[in-house]
């Protein structure tokens, strides 16, 4: 061989180090990015079935709770949220009305 073509080799050789090295690192950051996918559709569905918890509970004590569950609410941070809720409820009225 000349040393051309031992240099072309060389070359041919090392593009296909390369194309080996980046179809594995494609390959790797799609199968991380399918996980991380896949972690937000299960972060996304705890959040739903977060809210509707929430909203059970919520509409719950709007309907009257036995005392038991509402002396547990009022000494937790649930009747802290409940009465954020229901600030911004009557906002959200007041802001309707004047629209």
């Amino acid at each position: 061989m000349t040393r051309f073509q031992t240099e072309l080799q060389k070359i041919k050789d090392s593009v296909a180090d390369a194309a080996r090295i980046g179809s594995r690192e494609v390959l790797r950051s799609v199968s991380l990015a399918k996980q991380q996918l896949e972690k937000v559709h299960l972060l996304q569905r705890r959040k739903e079935l977060c809210a509707e918890l929430g909203r059970s509970l919520y509409d719950a004590y709007k309907d009257g709770l036995p005392e038991h569950i509402a002396t547990f609410i009022k000494e937790t941070e649930f009747v802290e949220i409940i009465q954020e809720i229901e600030t911004l409820d009557n906002e959200l009225k007041q802001r309707q009305q004047s629209v």
